[in-house]
C-alpha cells in the first residue's frame, strides 16, 4: 500500500491517483490494486479482477462497457481530480480526512461521466493513503 505524508500537497495526492490510473490503462490491475486500500461496498469485494470489472462497468458489474484510456500524450482527454480535505462526507474523522473525486475517467467507448471516488485514510500519526470506494456513472 502506497502512503504519503499527511501534510503532503493536494498535487501529490493527484499524482498518486494518476499513477494508479495509468496502471489501470495499461491493464496492470494487480499493481494498481496493491497501491491502495479498498472499501468493500454493495456486495463487491475488491480484488484485481473486480477492480477491472468495476472500472469497465461503473461498478454495476454488468457486461463491460468501456476500456480505460491513458491520460498521457498531447491528445489526452481532459479530467479533474478534486481533493477535498475540508469535508468529512460522514466518514469517521479518527480514520479519514477527506475524499478524492476523479472524473471523468477516460474510457473508450464513452460511457457517460464515469467517476472514481477515494477516501483519504489516515495511516498512523503522520501518513495517509487512499481507499478506493467506487466507480460510478454520474
Amino acid at each position: 500500500m502506497r502512503t504519503l505524508p499527511s501534510n503532503c500537497s493536494d498535487d501529490a495526492i493527484r499524482s498518486l491517483v494518476l499513477e494508479w490510473w495509468e496502471l489501470i490503462a495499461s491493464g496492470k490491475y494487480k499493481e494498481a490494486f496493491e497501491m491502495f486500500a479498498y472499501d468493500d461496498v454493495d456486495d463487491i469485494v475488491w480484488t484485481p479482477q473486480t477492480l477491472e470489472e468495476g472500472i469497465a462497468t461503473g461498478c454495476c458489474m454488468s457486461p463491460p462497457r468501456g476500456v480505460p484510456q491513458s491520460l498521457r500524450g498531447d491528445d489526452a482527454p481532459s479530467y479533474e481530480i478534486d481533493v477535498d480535505r475540508v469535508h468529512s462526507f460522514g466518514l469517521d474523522p479518527e480514520r479519514y480526512c477527506g475524499m478524492v473525486h476523479f472524473e471523468p475517467l477516460p474510457m473508450e467507448p464513452y460511457v457517460g461521466e464515469l467517476t472514481a471516488r477515494f477516501h483519504i485514510m489516515k495511516v498512523g500519526r503522520d501518513q495517509i493513503t487512499l481507499e478506493f470506494h467506487d466507480a460510478h456513472v454520474m
